[in-house]
This record gives C-alpha cells, structure tokens and sequence, in this order.
C-alpha cells in the first residue's frame, strides 16, 4: 500500500477526507477536564457509524501501567507533499495500545502530521486486533 500525501489543513468528516497514516488533532476534542486532548492517528470508519472513525491516541507519556509503546522518530514525515513543515511530533511520541473510537462532531480537525508506510505498519502492530473502544477520558 503506498500512501499519497494530501495537504488538508482543515477537514470535518476525516472518513471521507483523511486516510489511514494521517495524523490529526479535533479542535473540540476535549478531555474530563475541559482541555484538548491527544492527537489521534486516523486508521478507517468506525462500524459504529458514519459519525465516528478508529483511531489511535498519541501521547507523549511513557508510562509503564499504559504501556504506551515509543514510535521510533524515522517513522513520521517532516512535511507534506508541498514541502510544508508538519508541527508535530515536537518530542518522543508513544501510541496507546489500542484502537479508539473518535468522534466527527470534535471538527473542524487539524491536519497536525502523518507516518510514513513503516510508521503505519508498526503502528498496526502495536494496537493489536482488539475491538475499538471510547476513551475513557474523553467527554460525552
């Protein structure tokens, strides 16, 4: 599978506009207490419906009882196919181990970076095959 860069900036609806490897941050994506919340990995359509879509959660703690697994640097692209700098990673990111369901209604959702094939690929691997869930710390 080869993986086309596309220079969204904004989308809504990432299952009819993002593609697997992309990564992106939902403006009204908000934690328990009020603040955004992580950066997500898009990966397909939810089959709960066209209002959600799996995802990974990226997360900068490496902490033994999440274990949050470290995606090597090499993984991620430094810019889009325009030669336009992505702003993230900044620093060491981790994947949560496990598939999420993300929301639509968090858009407008920002274009912040994406893996490259490798990247995607361990990323898969990480996740492992379990069902998609709702984090647990994400606002209703």
């Amino acid at each position: 599978m080869r993986l086309v860069v596309l220079n969204f900036i904004k989308m809504v609806d990432p299952n009819n506009e993002s593609f697997p490897g992309q990564i992106l941050r939902g403006q009204n994506n908000r934690n328990k207490k009020g603040k955004n919340s992580h950066m997500m990995v898009y990966l397909s359509q939810s089959s709960n419906g066209d209002d959600f879509f799996e995802g990974a959660m990226l997360t900068s703690a490496a902490v033994a009882k999440y274990n949050n697994v470290l995606i090597p640097d090499q993984y991620f692209l430094k810019e889009d196919g325009n030669g336009n700098s992505f702003p993230f990673p900044t620093k060491a990111t981790c994947v949560r181990p496990r598939k999420h369901i993300k929301r639509n209604d968090w858009a407008p959702f920002n274009v912040v970076g994406q893996l490259n094939e490798e990247g995607l690929q361990f990323l898969i691997k990480s996740i492992g095959n379990e069902t998609a869930t709702f984090y647990e710390d994400n606002e209703e």
